[in-house]
């Protein structure tokens, strides 16, 4: 090993953690676990892991298929690293709706409606710790008053909520869409020009 080789291990060395490239890689590590409401697995959902400070990174989703969900290694969740965990399910309202992907003329759609407590997904305060090396394993068994259908109608005589729904193929449920049962109906964005009553002359 030349004498220049081994001065700049000897540098890289006492650098650790101060030069960029200098500093060991955070090893991640791959995790699984079964989902269940009310004691029956959730066939489709998403399960969410949101980085907890000081954990570094970003968030991993991935989908639960027949109450199973498994994060692969090569994801980002930081061995020792700890996680907020939010948890979305959908299911089916037994309605079709017309398929326009393609320009139209396929087989309809099923649509689909998110149907777990927002203590488990807006309002979540579920946690995740990968400190214990030998725990790889984490089982979510929810329990709650699942939301209603969204044509169910009241027994008080009150109005049905409204629920933002979207569709998707049964066989190919995206963590994109799955997302969007977590937000709000759509509005019109505000616009950023002033009326032209207020507009300076």
């Amino acid at each position: 090993m030349t004498l220049c080789r081994q001065l700049g291990l000897i540098a890289c060395s006492l650098a650790v953690g101060l030069i960029p490239g200098c500093t060991p890689a955070v090893k991640t590590v791959p995790i699984s676990g079964v989902v269940k409401f009310n004691s029956k697995p959730i066939e489709k959902g998403l399960i969410e892991f949101y980085p907890i400070e000081p954990t570094k990174g970003g968030m991993e989703g991935r989908p639960i298929e027949q109450g199973a969900y498994t994060v692969p290694p090569t994801s980002g969740l930081k061995d020792g690293g700890k996680y907020l965990v939010r948890i979305t399910a959908s299911r089916k309202t037994g309605k079709k709706v017309a398929n326009i992907m393609g320009g139209g003329g396929g087989p309809d759609l099923d649509l689909y409606e998110q149907f777990l407590p927002a203590k488990y997904h807006s309002d979540s305060k579920l946690e995740i710790s990968l400190a214990d090396q030998n725990k790889r394993k984490f089982d979510f068994d929810l329990t709650g008053e699942e939301k209603k259908p969204v044509d169910s109608k009241p027994t008080d005589g009150t109005k049905p909520e409204t629920e933002h729904v979207v569709t998707y193929r049964t066989r190919s449920a995206t963590e994109f869409i799955l997302r969007c049962f977590e937000q709000l109906p759509l509005q019109k964005p505000r616009s950023s020009i002033p009326p032209q009553s207020n507009r300076k002359k």
